[in-house]
């Protein structure tokens, strides 16, 4: 969990890949935990990985402002459907070109033997307030890797 953490707080927001089962799709408010622990097996949706409260990853789904909690879903940090198995980032060398997509490997996210941080957290608005244009973008491109 720290690793992906830091990575947020280095990068700003990461493209995760979810397991989108039917509960996934009615789900409205508080911590979502309803995958099962084998989700790594069956993602089939991309998201984007914002931040982190006490008690959950927050992700900005691309269905509207109308699913989930106004377009948002916080992800139980045990059963997070699979998202700390497939990330990446979005490097943007200039807001005037096109921005470089680049899907990490090297997000390792195994246990680095340290504890979560005590504070609630969120990327800064100022990083994620140019990465809201992007969101697209990822979400393309990660369902693409997830269908190749």
């Amino acid at each position: 969990m720290d690793q992906i953490k830091s990575a947020l707080m280095a990068d700003g927001p990461l493209m995760i890949g979810v397991y989108a089962n039917t509960a996934f799709n009615f789900y409205s408010s508080g911590v979502y935990s309803g995958c099962p622990t084998d989700a790594v097996n069956y993602i089939n949706h991309a998201i984007l990985l914002i931040g982190w409260t006490q008690n959950g990853w927050i992700a900005k789904n691309q269905w509207g402002t109308t699913w989930g909690d106004k377009g948002y879903i916080e992800l139980d940090f045990v059963k997070d459907c699979g998202m700390r198995y497939l990330m990446g980032s979005v490097k943007v060398s200039s807001m005037n070109s096109n921005p470089q997509v680049v899907m990490d490997p090297q997000y390792n996210t195994s246990s680095s033997g340290g504890s979560p941080s005590p504070t609630p957290s969120i990327v800064p608005q100022s990083t994620t307030g140019n990465w809201e244009g992007y969101t697209i973008i990822s979400m393309l491109v990660l369902t693409l890797f997830l269908l190749l």
